[in-house]
């Protein structure tokens, strides 16, 4: 593997350094550490072997080469930026460093890039900015929170091969991906990986990964054994009345009227319907009644019945929405 640092990346290129010096002692094990977007950040130990299969996976799929280039522009702190490493390690391909921020595109001037990962605000960032340059990659996978339906819409006139993904730290990274280009919410498993549901909740089967069975608190369709469509967090559901509504699904019809990861959807305790949806927003933001209204008139429920401002929306270190703490915080309990 040949490592090219671009300017301002010393920083990166030293953790990088840093994680393969890790990765080549005599310890069979390695250290992750989780995002903490659903609860507490926390650390777990794993087995560099589950590590080493879950690069394979993605290297069939993506049919990853020597000598090609993959991107780095995610902290290896995080398994995101250690599996993107590893690929490039194993794989023997060259790993393009560049800066950890919103728009890791702005300044490379490298033509082509084979293989690329980052998270959605990154994406809405090059949109916004410098869109030509996503032509410069060949494979992009997305991750990490839900891609924006505006964002998938702009993806879809550049010639590039985009697919978001679906997985988590304990899953080593993704374990099934979605094609962007294809007019459907529908996830597919990786090559090893298998899918039931328990309480309409996603199971994981992917033993090679050291997760024979792990249960999730994600909200699906199950299709069959190999793919399903995602609804939402079974922890963030709202009861509202008797009606069951995923926020998840309201932030997405709201993503018209507002730019993502400015607002979130939660239900605020209500005596008359035991939760009732509430929209948490930065006080800079304008909502347009009107347009709110004619939003929601066919899914009325799904409207939020009270708006809260506040200054800032908690996020995560790896800039994801932290809806528990922002909660906590403002004392909404």
């Amino acid at each position: 593997m040949k490592i090219i640092e671009t300017h301002g990346c010393g920083a990166l290129k030293n953790a990088c350094e840093s994680f393969l010096k890790e990765w080549e002692n005599d310890n069979d094990e390695i250290m992750l550490k989780t995002s903490g977007s659903t609860g507490q950040p926390k650390r777990m130990i794993v087995k560099k072997k589950w590590l080493l299969n879950s690069v394979k996976m993605t290297g069939d799929f993506f049919k990853l080469q020597a000598n090609k280039t993959a991107l780095l522009c995610m902290s290896p702190e995080f398994v995101a930026g250690k599996m993107m490493i590893l690929r490039a390690l194993i794989h023997d391909m060259q790993l393009l460093l560049a800066p950890v921020n919103s728009n890791p595109l702005k300044h490379l001037t490298v033509e082509k890039i084979d293989f690329a990962a980052m998270v959605p605000l990154q994406i809405k960032t090059i949109l916004k900015e410098n869109p030509y340059k996503l032509e410069n990659i060949n494979q992009l996978i997305i991750g990490g929170a839900p891609l924006l339906q505006t964002e998938i819409n702009a993806l879809k006139d550049y010639d590039i091969s985009v697919y978001e993904t679906f997985g988590m730290t304990e899953t080593l990274s993704h374990v099934a991906l979605k094609p962007i280009h294809k007019n459907n919410n529908i996830f597919h498993a990786l090559s090893e990986v298998t899918f039931s549901s328990k309480n309409s909740c996603l199971v994981i089967h992917a033993p090679t990964l050291g997760q024979p069975n792990l249960q999730t608190n994600d909200v699906v369709e199950l299709l069959s054994n190999k793919s399903f469509i995602w609804k939402g967090r079974a922890d963030f559901v709202i009861n509202s009345g008797g009606v069951k509504i995923h926020p998840e699904e309201v932030e997405k019809m709201l993503e018209t009227l507002l730019p993502s990861n400015r607002f979130f959807v939660f239900g605020a305790m209500d005596k008359q319907l035991g939760e009732k949806v509430t929209l948490i927003c930065e006080k800079d933001l304008f909502i347009d009644q009107k347009q709110l209204d004619q939003l929601f008139q066919l899914h009325p429920y799904w409207k939020p019945k009270h708006i809260i401002y506040i200054p800032h929306i908690t996020r995560t270190a790896n800039g994801k929405i932290n809806r528990p703490a922002t909660i906590k915080s403002m004392n909404f309990e």
